[in-house]
């Protein structure tokens, strides 16, 4: 089984892949380091992150990739590359946006509109609706990750992978427990209006 494991930077795509791997015997690729590696990216210094320049290099090296095994943990964010007849399933990991904005900006270090597209990515469900769109439903699972140990997390993707939990979508709604006010701020400072100082998260 080809599995990828994706969601917004911040949500434990790597750990939990790795883990993953691990578990099943699976080989394990960050995409995204290998694109990057193989010039398939550039660098956006106002984003403060790597971007695909070249399609046409980054879907043959997606293909490349895929063809190491059949048995095969994905970690990566550039899902448009793959293509979806090559996966068997795609497992969004989700984190509460207030959550992933104290891991961006107190473990990562990340500020500014970095910071905060990020956070808006996962508060609009950019990943799982990408996914959805790349991939269809049938082979996409969401797994919200909010409160819960990485070998929860694991233990979860591992029950979607072995087919006792269904693929579901649409779990979470940030939009709808989150304060109008904290949206609308992160969406200032993901536009660099404001600091990401405006949005104090205890």
């Amino acid at each position: 089984m080809r599995v990828i494991v994706t969601g917004t930077p911040g949500t434990g795509k790597t750990t939990v892949g790795k883990r993953l791997s691990e578990i099943l015997n699976y080989v394990y690729v960050n995409l995204n380091e290998e694109l990057i590696r193989r010039g398939a990216c550039t660098y956006n210094p106002i984003l403060d992150t790597y971007e695909v320049m070249d399609r046409e290099i980054a879907e043959r090296i997606a293909d490349e990739v895929i063809e190491i095994s059949r048995n095969l943990v994905i970690d990566t964010i550039a899902l448009s590359v793959i293509d979806p007849d090559k996966v068997d399933l795609v497992i969004v990991l989700r984190l509460h946006p207030l959550e992933l904005f104290k891991r961006l900006k107190y473990t990562k270090m990340w500020k500014g509109t970095k910071l905060c597209s990020n956070v808006m990515a996962e508060v609009l469900d950019y990943f799982l609706i990408e996914a959805v769109d790349c991939f269809g439903e049938e082979k996409v699972a969401e797994v919200d990750t909010t409160g819960k140990s990485v070998e929860e997390v694991v233990d979860e993707c591992l029950s979607i992978i072995y087919g006792k939990k269904e693929r579901r979508r649409g779990i979470v709604s940030w939009l709808s427990l989150l304060d109008p006010d904290v949206v609308a701020r992160l969406d200032m400072c993901a536009r660099g209006e404001v600091s990401d100082d405006v949005l104090v998260v205890g």
